[in-house]
């Protein structure tokens, strides 16, 4: 799973352009109040007279994230539907509360492979090395600052040093994202990405280009009086509408319905979700319904410092 892992770090890096650092803690997960761990189980769900159970365990759903007391995540395990391991990381942080270690393990607990963060004296993320378990480096993803604090430039390079792509990013004077850049290792432009957003920061465009400077795909959003994301409009590489979404909310901005219309405007699927929460405001259990149909169940087993 290093692939998907490497990939999705790299994902929320860059969405933390404007910190320079790598989240794992309650926030990220929007959770309050001071969970200590949270183990969630996802069940295929069925309806029987209008009484709705849950039935077989969901493949690879079953996961549980332990957190210290500073709120930062320090193990996070994946389980098999028949409860076994599956796989298992484990992070350690710094005083700051800034992540300098993490580490896979596979479903016997043998070391897949860790990671090593370094930062500058800014507290920026400025490295992020990979090493396979002889201690052999794999990867390195290298990052650089404008004066703002705002990552300029991120780069991966194989075990050999050898560059294999670049990004580089722009920014407005609000700090938002407004411009990337995708490079490969010889330095020809792969695809560039450009960002609009609204007078509340809240982003209302996002659109990805080819290297000839042709549309790829393009997407707007609207948003509601409280921030939520209310509508999306996908558009294809001709700049006609694929599809539109829609989306409400409850009053913990948990999505209660999201529906999904066709570009001639006829609906597509509709899905709607109900909830219930702990005393600490937390949903412990998440019914998914689609079409009028149940389809998942999903609960969380939460604890909670004293």
């Amino acid at each position: 799973m290093k692939p998907i892992i490497l990939s999705l770090l790299s994902v929320l890096i860059i969405s933390k352009q404007c910190s320079g650092q790598e989240k794992y803690d309650l926030k990220t997960y929007d959770l309050q109040s001071h969970v200590k761990s949270i183990r969630t189980s996802s069940f295929k769900a069925s309806d029987s007279a209008g009484i709705i159970s849950k039935g077989a365990p969901i493949e690879e759903a079953q996961s549980q994230s332990i957190f210290n007391q500073e709120g930062n995540r320090t193990e996070f395990s994946y389980y098999n539907p028949d409860g076994s391991l599956r796989e298992k990381i484990k992070q350690q942080y710094d005083n700051a509360g800034k992540l300098i270690t993490m580490a896979v393990y596979t479903s016997d607990e043998s070391l897949n492979y860790r990671t090593v963060y370094t930062y500058d004296n800014n507290q920026k993320l400025t490295e992020f090395n990979s090493y396979n378990p002889e201690g052999i480096l794999t990867d390195k993803l290298i990052y650089t600052y404008d004066e703002k604090g705002n990552i300029a430039e991120f780069s991966t390079f194989g075990s050999e040093g050898l560059l294999l792509n670049k990004r580089t990013y722009k920014y407005d004077d609000n700090r938002n994202m407004t411009e990337s850049n995708s490079y490969n290792a010889s330095g020809n432009l792969r695809a560039r990405y450009t960002y609009k957003y609204d007078n509340n920061g809240n982003k209302t465009e996002n659109a990805t280009f080819n290297a000839d400077g042709s549309l790829r795909e393009k997407s707007t959003y609207k948003y509601d009086d409280k921030g939520n994301m209310a509508e999306a409009f996908e558009y294809n590489s001709y700049g006609s509408l694929s599809y539109r979404l829609t989306y409400k909310y409850d009053e913990k901005k948990n999505v209660l319905e999201n529906s999904y219309f066709k570009s001639d405007g006829s609906l597509l699927r509709k899905t709607n979700y109900s909830y219930e929460y702990d005393k600490n405001g937390n949903w412990i259990k998440k019914i998914t319904i689609t079409n009028g149909k149940p389809v998942q169940i999903n609960e969380r087993e939460i604890e909670y410092y004293d």
